[in-house]
């Protein structure tokens, strides 16, 4: 693997430039999480089975603060969705705000390892469209599919966005 270059914050922390990020994952899919990291695991028999680090130590505060205002001041869209995926509604628990990887995402069902993101009229720039695929790929390179659905997806017909999340959560 090539050695990843750092860039300094201003806090004095180092963090790994986007590109070496981005051609390495950020944890093993097996055994033990690296020291000091925090992530989810899966236990058999005593044993980590797969797991993935939530963000790097000195991002993860920061990560938290700003999912914890997302939850906050959700847009319309997102209050719409979350009435329906809240309280097992799918027969499976989703997440609001979660954070995984260095990314907040906007949905996420941890046991069926699936994304739901709801997409604002700023997705739809060549910047963020680029973004949200850099995004995209380091989530399904720890094992998540990613849907994406609009605003006015969700608030016009929220039947057919259910109906193709629920189709994701069950094909397998």
């Amino acid at each position: 693997m090539e050695k990843c270059t750092d860039d300094i914050l201003p806090n004095g922390n180092h963090t790994p430039n986007e590109e070496a990020v981005l051609r390495q994952p950020l944890a093993p899919p097996r055994g033990k999480m690296p020291e000091g990291q925090k992530g989810v695991a899966g236990q058999k028999g005593g044993r980590v089975v797969r797991s993935y680090q939530f963000a790097y130590p000195d991002r993860i505060a920061i990560l938290k603060d700003n999912a914890r205002k997302n939850r906050i001041g959700q847009t319309d869209a997102e209050k719409v969705l979350w009435e329906y995926l809240r309280r097992n509604a799918l027969g499976v628990r989703f997440r609001r705000q979660f954070i995984i990887g260095d990314f907040i995402t906007d949905f996420a069902c941890i046991e069926k390892k699936l994304v739901v993101e709801v997409d604002g009229l700023y997705h739809s720039t060549e910047e963020q469209i680029e973004e949200d695929r850099k995004r995209t790929f380091h989530l399904s390179q720890l094992g998540f599919r990613v849907l994406r659905f609009t605003n006015e997806e969700i608030m016009t017909d929220i039947n057919k966005v259910i109906l193709t999340i629920k189709t994701n959560l069950y094909e397998q």
